[in-house]
């Protein structure tokens, strides 16, 4: 077995070096993270060699640092009887770690959206596995769900290495839109952590009952703004609030996070860890701060402008785009191209995207405000469709500037109706579509990670509502 799967990488990163220089660059730094998982000084130094061979341009810094953390130990396996016990503690065999190496290799070739997209360096993920352990206070006695794509940021460092390298222990399940098995899992294996998006905990809402989900005493979403409504129906069917929180690939990937008092260490002693609205306070060792957009001039506390964070969790850069790194880390200050604000006491609220605002009329317009109401009068109960309904984007105008456009799925209502929700909804004319505005389409552009594919959506939208409409 060990020489199969060692001959199974072999042929990956042969493959992953007969691409074309465009594309081979980040294959081969994941070839290299799969060598340092192998569990082989001598193996590893051969594919990190070779990795440094044939890669031109290739930093050097980031091989030198994954053979560096190899060296220094091996990855943990943690294990429990069905009931819950931890029996035991032990290094993975090498069985087990050239399966790891493996997936890895092999995901990162065969997986993703964007073949563009460039490799990036994230040696900080320690620093964002020691947050979230020090945060929620994770023990041996926790168990969490992972749900998540290994492919997306979070899934990887939260749901794959947290359990690796850490107390807790892994429960999984390759569908997190199959709520019946997730609610069998979490009653079954005594899931104390679920972490997920909005999206699918209103799934697990219509079917999972209290008593499978009662040893759940903490959800975690991100991706998406946690809506009041979602929040207090969970408070109300399973007694926890869902915990919201904030990051980004390129912060390893968590920035920030709400806590609550049941996962403060000690109780919370009037320490407030978690704030309705937010998505908590920065990680530990790390800064958050906002800028004005126009003058790059630092702001203070309540004031919004453009969020940038500074600390161990910021990725070492893009591999081999410097001038992209470049232009997203100044000074050690990550721009994570968020609209947001911090409030006195460090609490963070993201408002907007600042790729997602349109000016009309000399007002800047938030998409997302208008698409979480349309969200809300479009959504059904009575289905389990998970999927994305609704996105607004805008298009080029004459006379305004740049004109707001719904793309839908099918809806029941009449489009007359919807607009007559969203002025009693109290938004500002201005931020309301016209009825001609509205394009019904099979299905909106996601990304692999269940994020709207924004390039794509603006493709659409030029299609249906070009300068000759």
């Amino acid at each position: 077995e060990w020489t199969r799967q060692l001959g199974d990488i072999r042929q990956l990163l042969d493959e992953a070096i007969g691409m074309s220089d465009s594309g081979r660059g980040p294959m081969l730094q994941a070839a290299a993270i799969a060598a340092a998982a192998t569990g082989d000084v001598g193996q590893a130094t051969i594919f990190l060699d070779r990795a440094r061979r044939e890669a031109a341009g290739l930093d050097p810094l980031v091989l030198d640092l994954l053979q560096a953390s190899f060296e220094a130990g091996g990855i943990t396996a943690r294990h429990r009887l069905r009931g819950g016990e931890r029996i035991s503690s032990r290094p993975l065999s090498p069985s087990e770690r050239l399966f790891i190496a493996e997936w890895i290799l092999r995901a990162s070739l065969e997986s993703g959206e964007d073949r563009t997209a460039s490799g990036i360096a994230l040696e900080p993920l320690l620093s964002n596995l020691d947050s979230m352990t020090g945060i929620f206070n994770l023990t041996s006695e926790d168990t969490i769900l992972g749900v998540l794509p290994f492919f997306h940021s979070f899934g990887f460092t939260v749901t794959m290495w947290l359990m690796l390298c850490a107390d807790p222990a892994g429960v999984y399940h390759f569908n997190p839109l199959d709520s019946r098995e997730v609610a069998k899992l979490c009653e079954k294996q005594r899931v104390s952590i679920l972490a997920a998006t909005p999206t699918f905990l209103r799934t697990y809402l219509k079917r999972c009952t209290p008593k499978q989900m009662e040893s759940v005493s903490l959800a975690i979403v991100g991706a998406e703004k946690l809506q009041p409504e979602l929040r207090n129906a969970w408070q109300e069917k399973y007694g926890i609030e869902p915990t919201e929180g904030y990051g980004a690939t390129e912060l390893s990937p968590v920035a920030s996070f709400n806590v609550p008092d049941s996962r403060i260490s000690g109780g919370a002693g009037g320490f407030e860890g978690l704030r309705h609205g937010t998505v908590g306070r920065v990680t530990p060792g790390s800064v958050a701060a906002v800028f004005s957009p126009e003058t790059g001039e630092q702001l203070g506390t309540n004031q919004s402008g453009l969020l940038k964070i500074k600390g161990p969790n910021v990725m070492l850069g893009y591999l081999d785009r410097p001038e992209l790194t470049a232009e997203v880390i100044q000074d050690g200050w990550y721009n994570t191209g968020d609209i947001g604000c911090i409030d006195d006491e460090g609490f963070i609220e993201i408002t907007g995207r600042q790729s997602r605002f349109s000016k009309i009329g000399g007002e800047m317009v938030p998409h997302i405000k208008i698409e979480q109401e349309l969200t809300r009068i479009l959504e059904d109960d009575d289905t389990d469709d998970p999927d994305v309904i609704c996105a607004v984007t805008a298009v080029p105008d004459v006379r305004k500037g740049e004109r707001l456009v719904v793309l839908h799925r099918p809806i029941a209502r009449p489009v007359s109706e919807v607009i007559d929700e969203l002025k009693r909804a109290g938004l500002p004319n201005l931020w309301i579509p016209s009825v001609e505005s509205f394009r019904e389409v099979d299905s909106l552009p996601l990304l692999g990670t269940g994020k709207l594919d924004l390039h794509a959506m603006k493709q659409v939208a030029l299609q249906a509502f070009g300068p000759e409409q």
